[in-house]
């Protein structure tokens, strides 16, 4: 579900996680003479980085979007091996959503997490795709959907079963 705060719940939860994370973030740039904000991402913990090989959604007007597809081929990808290479505690993904649908290299690389040793912690969208299908079918993964209901009751319980790995 949109905007119920499924990353707030996220940030919350890996305030209070004591071990190490790596992984990637998204989040809004700076608003615009439009009025509105871009989506970039970002290595998990690094500061805000407003250029283009971070931008991955151009936000043109309410309805309108410009997507950067092969931002996530090659930043992203390059983003999510890296927390592979360092063996953190935790690999952080947020988010996972239909723009990636046809980012063959960047979908190779968050399956490469996932089958790897190291839990993933992420925020994924609720939209109907192949690959969204892909992940929450996998037996080793668990959904716990955030809503506007549980959003505030849910951090305690995600914080035990993430200090329990």
């Amino acid at each position: 579900m949109k905007g119920v705060g499924k990353t707030t719940v996220l940030n919350h939860v890996l305030q209070d996680f004591s071990g190490s994370m790596a992984g990637y973030v998204t989040y809004s740039g700076y608003i615009k003479e439009n009025g509105l904000r871009d989506v970039y991402f970002k290595p998990f913990g690094a500061s805000d980085i407003y250029d283009e090989a971070h931008r991955i959604i151009e936000r043109i007007d309410p309805v309108q979007r410009r997507v950067f597809p092969e931002v996530f081929d090659e930043t992203g990808a390059a983003i999510l091996l890296d927390a592979l290479e360092s063996r953190p505690d935790i690999i952080v993904i947020d988010e996972i959503g239909t723009f990636e649908k046809r980012r063959e290299v960047f979908k190779t690389v968050v399956v490469k997490c996932l089958d790897s040793a190291i839990p993933v912690l992420g925020v994924i969208r609720k939209a109907k795709s192949d690959f969204l299908d892909e992940i929450r079918s996998r037996p080793d993964v668990e959904i716990i959907e955030i809503t506007v209901d549980n959003r505030d009751n849910i951090i305690p319980a995600i914080n035990g079963k993430i200090n329990t790995l």
